[in-house]
């Protein structure tokens, strides 16, 4: 339900695993577009997506394709680099 980042996430979508969260915490923003967001206190809710997302060979693809280009956007370099831009200004 909480993560302070992501990372998680990052690495799933890296890995071509279709990405189901939390719609709080830092999930919103990691995910954008290239997941889907539930309630994660609803678990009706989660596994109906998780069979969705199971049986649905379309959406999976969509998810999977669009997470791979998503996870592409962070990297420990990108980090490093936008860290230094911050130090540098303060």
């Amino acid at each position: 339900m909480y993560e302070g980042f992501g990372i998680s996430i990052v690495e799933a979508m890296r890995a071509q695993t279709p990405v189901i969260a939390h719609k709080g915490s830092c999930y919103p923003e990691v995910i954008g577009d290239a997941g889907i967001l539930v309630d994660g206190n609803n678990a009706k809710k989660v596994g109906r997506t998780m069979y969705e997302v199971y049986t649905d060979d379309m959406l999976r693809d969509k998810l999977i394709k669009k997470g791979k280009e998503r996870a592409e956007g962070y990297s420990w370099d990108r980090a490093v680099d936008e860290l230094k831009n911050v130090l540098k200004k303060i």
